[in-house]
């Protein structure tokens, strides 16, 4: 039975964003600003603008605390200075700002709106709530419907998120983080095409908004759309090369490709931008899992566990090594530990199915495997796998009905070929039998069990020469891939041939 292995594709993450007051200044006014010996107040305030516009917090940090040193009432170097702290993390230093700036003009929206993303952040869902709920009845601005649809989308009230998002954009047509907010949203209720709509928008309005590209690659991998999936995952990662799901998203398309060296390749880098990145940490056990180097695999998975502890696809991955290794007990448990974590997470029904069907415990097995599968309908390895099930219970039409879905689903997969042909060998149905291994060998040419038992299925029907021909392709297959003890039972069924 053939192994699941799963790496979650992650979406963008949403990005709140807080606008910063706009002012009316221009350079020469900074300039003659930075050239005079005395400065005001509001001079600072402008030019800790232009620097926090320009990613330069700490400096813009320094600005807005001389601007307030001048004038300890400065409401907005109060706000600006708020932002820069609740972007470093520094939420009581922020909250002291938003609080005195609510004490010296009641009415500022934004004020509320930014103490709810803080209280957001904290988990302190009520307060949040309050604070969007007042910045909301204060001022009907683009930024705040966004901020509380942000916070809605954290809770899973996706109606509601939706409800913020299409407000802020009924406010602001061109507000890319709204359209790419919105997006998110409909990628998690399935409604791809509505998403891509949203997508292309920001990247119509804002052509450098890597995050953008990188969820229009989302939505292509989720249709099978792999190169353009690829090509917008590129795009993402060339206009900001540090975006470690970029490299993630695109390592999962290539794992799927069997490109494994470019898939390991955009793991190690995103490692190097984000050490506790677990996806990071799954993804690159997956590639390991597939190579065999189970030690490497069996590091990666702990050590994503231990950055997340409720990464359910990390116990999937160790799961699948220790069944690898033969403990059943420690696979079983990982694949519960992750169901536990995530009751929807199909591939881990698959492989506890898989356990349970090498323990020769056949109603649980399919129990699992048909959990898979209404969870989700074109998991084409639920139905390989309930297929070899159907097959040990010697139901071979169930088992070929099995193997026929996952050709629908994918047209590709050899194994489901081979598959289907050992059970049409069993029913001495060797026409399609021999059809059916033929294909498997036209997908993987080097597929050295399709060989033999196709000269097998030749031999049956008294076709001696293309048996012996099929015998020897396989036996010399075989021996390249240095398993000798398969070569030594081709041969011997060679020698039984030619001695008739």
């Amino acid at each position: 039975m053939k192994l699941s292995l799963s790496l979650i594709t992650s979406l963008f993450l949403l990005c709140i964003a807080q606008a910063i007051p706009t002012f009316t200044f221009t350079k020469s006014a900074i300039a003659e600003s930075q050239n005079k010996d005395s400065i005001s107040a509001e001079e600072y305030l402008i030019r800790g603008f232009s620097n926090a516009s320009w990613g330069k917090h700490d400096l813009a940090l320094i600005d807005f605390n001389k601007a307030l040193k001048l004038d300890p009432n400065l409401i907005d170097a109060l706000y600006n200075r708020g932002v820069i702290y609740l972007y470093k993390e520094q939420y009581s230093l922020a909250l002291a700002d938003f609080d005195k700036i609510i004490k010296l003009e009641p009415s500022h929206a934004r004020a509320y709106s930014s103490r709810g993303t803080i209280y957001s952040r904290q988990r302190k869902d009520k307060l949040a709530l309050i604070n969007f709920n007042k910045a909301v009845s204060l001022k009907k601005r683009a930024d705040i419907y966004h901020s509380r649809g942000v916070f809605y989308s954290k809770q899973n009230k996706n109606d509601l998120a939706l409800t913020d998002f299409n407000t802020a954009i009924e406010i602001n047509t061109n507000f890319i983080h709204a359209y790419n907010s919105r997006g998110l949203i409909y990628i998690k209720q399935d409604r791809n095409d509505l998403a891509l709509a949203d997508f292309n928008r920001v990247v119509e309005l804002n052509p450098d908004f890597a995050d953008a590209f990188g969820n229009i690659g989302t939505i292509y991998d989720r249709k099978g759309k792999y190169d353009l999936a690829i090509d917008n995952y590129s795009k993402a990662i060339a206009i900001d090369p540090n975006p470690a799901y970029a490299y993630v998203n695109r390592g999962a398309i290539y794992d799927k490709q069997g490109k494994y060296n470019l898939a390991l390749a955009d793991f190690n880098k995103a490692i190097a931008i984000d050490p506790n990145l677990a996806d990071a940490y799954v993804g690159r056990g997956a590639i390991y899992i597939r190579q065999e180097q189970y030690n490497l695999a069996l590091a990666d998975n702990n050590k994503a566990i231990s950055i997340n502890p409720n990464q359910a696809d990390a116990y999937v991955g160790r799961g699948v090594i220790y069944e690898e290794q033969g403990k059943y007990n420690l696979a079983l448990a990982d694949n519960n530990k992750a169901i536990a974590i995530d009751p929807n997470l199909a591939n881990a029904y698959v492989n506890r199915g898989i356990i349970y069907g090498k323990q020769r415990k056949y109603d649980l097995s399919l129990s699992d495997l048909n959990k898979a599968i209404n969870i989700s309908p074109d998991l084409y390895i639920a139905y390989l796998n309930r297929g070899d099930i159907h097959v040990l219970q010697n139901q071979h039409n169930l088992a070929i009905a099995d193997y026929s879905k996952v050709i629908d689903i994918n047209p590709n997969f050899a194994k489901a070929y081979f598959s289907r042909g050992n059970s049409y060998r069993e029913q001495g149905k060797y026409n399609l039998a021999i059809a059916d291994y033929s294909k498997a060998i036209q997908y993987n040419p080097n597929y050295a069990k399709a060989y033999g038992n196709l000269g097998f299925v030749y031999n049956q029907q008294g076709r001696v020469n293309l048996a012996i021909a099929n015998l020897e392709k396989a036996k010399q297959l075989f021996i390249d891939r240095d398993d000798l003890t398969s070569a030594e039972k081709t041969n011997n069924i060679l020698r039984d041939i030619t001695s008739q």
